[in-house]
């Protein structure tokens, strides 16, 4: 894979962590008793939308980026990325 792609996947990664922080940032206003039971829907909606986000994320990490940084020539890249994909 050229370095290009691998840019363009760890982009998408950074991606997917801000899109987590905003879904988190969306339920935390409703977890508390008084407001969850009010918007259960919206809990569920947002509980799906994040779990979707962490399969793909978890996805794009093990099929693309520590692959490439396994490969990497630099030897801590190499073995941190191959602590990761444990």
């Amino acid at each position: 894979m050229s370095l290009e792609k691998v840019k363009l996947k760890v982009k998408l990664v950074m991606k997917d962590h801000q899109i987590l922080n905003e879904l988190l940032g969306q339920i935390s206003i409703f977890l508390n008793e008084d407001t969850i039971e009010n918007n259960i829907d919206h809990v569920i909606l947002v509980l799906n939308k994040i779990t979707k986000t962490i399969d793909m994320h978890l996805k794009l990490e093990d099929e693309y980026i520590y692959p490439s940084l396994i490969a990497c020539d630099i030897p801590h890249i190499s073995k941190t990325a191959k602590e990761f994909q444990k």
